[in-house]
C-alpha cells in the first residue's frame, strides 16, 4: 500500500493527474486476486480529524453510510479506494469492472444481431 498525504485540504491538479495514474497502476490485480499496491490519499481533514468525534462522517456527507461502514469494517482496500473517489474523482474498481462487462456484453449483442453474410 502507498499512503499520500498533505497538510492542504485539496491536491493540485498536477498531483490529481501524477495520483491517478499511480493509483490506477495500484489496481492491477496479482495472482491471488488483490490489488497490487492500493493508493491511500490523505488530506488535513483526515489527519487532523481524526481527534474530532464524529468528524469522519460529517467530512463526506454524500457517503456518510458508506465511511461509517469502513471504519468498522478496517477494510484498507475499500478506503484506498473511497479516497481516490473523494480526491481524484476515480470510478471504484466495481464500477470500472461493471462498465467493461457492459461493453463486453453490448458487443457481443451487436455481433450476433448482425446478419452473417
Amino acid at each position: 500500500m502507498l499512503a499520500f498525504c498533505i497538510f492542504r485540504d485539496e491536491l493540485s491538479p498536477k498531483e490529481k493527474r501524477e495520483l491517478a495514474k499511480l493509483a490506477r497502476a495500484g489496481r492491477t490485480k496479482t495472482a491471488s486476486g488483490k490489488q497490487s499496491n492500493p493508493v491511500l490519499i490523505l488530506t488535513s481533514k483526515e489527519l487532523i480529524g481524526q481527534y474530532r468525534l464524529g468528524l469522519f462522517e460529517s467530512l463526506y456527507p454524500k457517503h456518510e453510510r458508506f465511511v461509517r461502514s469502513l471504519y468498522f469494517q478496517g477494510d484498507l482496500v475499500q478506503i484506498c479506494e473511497l479516497t481516490q473517489t473523494l480526491y481524484l474523482g476515480m470510478k471504484t474498481s466495481h464500477e470500472v469492472r461493471m462498465e467493461r462487462r457492459k461493453k463486453v456484453s453490448e458487443r457481443r449483442m451487436a455481433k450476433q444481431a448482425s446478419p452473417a453474410i
